[in-house]
């Protein structure tokens, strides 16, 4: 009985002595708040070794210029006995979306004594409000603990974007060319001042008019909220507050019209980090041929869907002279394209159908085209823009 007392009590002995020489080296991890507005940077506070990141040091980043540098502070502590020296500091993970162009250190932080970490970001112009994370790790000389990770998790959003979408597409139908209307919103709180448009779309005109810039009331933030955007997750009503617009009205010359074309638009801006933005443009001139919906707008709410997305597109003829489809087409990426048609007297219903890529259909959003190649001469490729949101 007096055996098993000693030997637990010497159990507990040596099992303090072993907390007393590991805990000033104890890791925590960074823990981020996933909450939506991210009010709450941490969710405790980050310790490894002798190295304190203090609790208001943000390493949540959600208002980015893309394209273009951003320098970052993060505040040390050495809260060790000895002197600490940083060794160096480099990316862990970065992948292409951003990098590290700049860092620069505070290289020996005496006992008790504060350092510094600044690092610029290159964030890439290819992604829009997407929440990244990732890892900046750090070299130093304590021995317990030579290298370890700060959690980094950053929100792109482009700051000057085009509502609802950086894509227009044109039709004529019924012999009428629609104007399209485009508004230019302004999110980066520097003021646009001029606006010129180019367009690089050989034998074509494009015309448009600018209004001048104003301040969205909150009606018009509402509808702007509302609307279910093609290109662009929806924003917080906060983020909406101060916006401007332009509101550009495209039209085209229509004596240069053709049946086919694709090109782009500049809209040069004396924003100094949006200097140019560009629009994809193209457009169909369908003839005689009538084509419901010409616009078409697929959505998937659930993630393990099974079955195909389909939709049916209507091809008729004013005149009423038949006509075959020879072919039909998609640029979509990663998707399983098929479809099949009937013909109903003089007009096919073609039924379309994505069959999801490798491993089913991806999060998110693509577009893309649809090809209808027929026998007509007037009109012999029809191109009809799809927008394919699965969630």
């Amino acid at each position: 009985m007096n055996l098993k007392y000693y030997f637990y009590k010497f159990k507990i002995i040596f099992t303090l002595i072993l907390l007393c020489l590991f805990i000033p080296n104890l890791k925590i991890n960074i823990i981020l708040s996933e909450t939506e507005n991210h009010s709450d940077k941490f969710t405790s506070i980050i310790q490894n070794g002798p190295i304190f990141f203090c609790k208001n040091d943000s390493v949540y980043f959600e208002k980015i210029f893309d394209g273009q540098n951003k320098g970052y502070s993060f505040e040390i502590e050495n809260i060790g006995d000895s002197s600490l020296k940083i060794i160096k500091v480099c990316p862990g993970d970065f992948n292409s979306w951003s990098e590290i162009s700049d860092i620069n250190f505070t290289k020996e932080i005496l006992p008790h004594e504060k350092g510094y970490i600044n690092v610029n970001f290159l964030w890439r112009t290819s992604f829009t409000e997407i929440l990244k994370t990732f890892y900046m790790d750090v070299y130093t000389n304590d021995p317990s603990n030579s290298v370890f990770h700060l959690k980094i998790s950053a929100k792109v959003v482009k700051e000057i974007y085009f509502y609802p979408c950086d894509y227009v597409y044109f039709k004529k139908q019924n012999g009428k060319i629609n104007p399209i209307n485009l508004i230019l919103i302004n999110a980066s709180g520097i003021p646009i001042n001029s606006l010129s448009i180019t367009h690089h779309i050989d034998n074509l005109q494009v015309k448009y008019s600018k209004f001048s810039l104003k301040d969205l009331t909150e009606p018009e933030l509402s509808n702007l909220l509302n609307v279910d955007r093609i290109c662009y997750n929806t924003l917080n009503f906060d983020d909406l507050k101060k916006f401007g617009e332009y509101t550009l009205k495209f039209e085209l010359n229509e004596n240069n019209f053709c049946n086919n074309f694709k090109g782009k638009v500049e809209v040069l801006l004396d924003n100094p980090n949006y200097k140019k933005r560009e629009i994809g443009i193209s457009g169909n001139n369908l003839g005689d041929f009538i084509v419901n919906p010409t616009n078409f707008f697929m959505v998937l709410n659930n993630k393990n869907i099974k079955e195909p997305i389909t939709k049916v597109i209507e091809l008729k003829k004013h005149d009423g002279i038949n006509f075959k489809i020879i072919d039909i087409y998609s640029t979509h990426e990663f998707f399983t394209f098929a479809w099949d048609k009937r013909k109903i007297k003089n007009r096919y219903e073609i039924i379309v159908s994505y069959i999801g890529g490798f491993g089913g259909f991806p999060i998110g959003k693509a577009k893309g085209l649809i090809y209808i190649l027929t026998d007509s001469k007037k009109c012999p490729a029809i191109e009809i823009p799809a927008y394919i949101k699965n969630n």
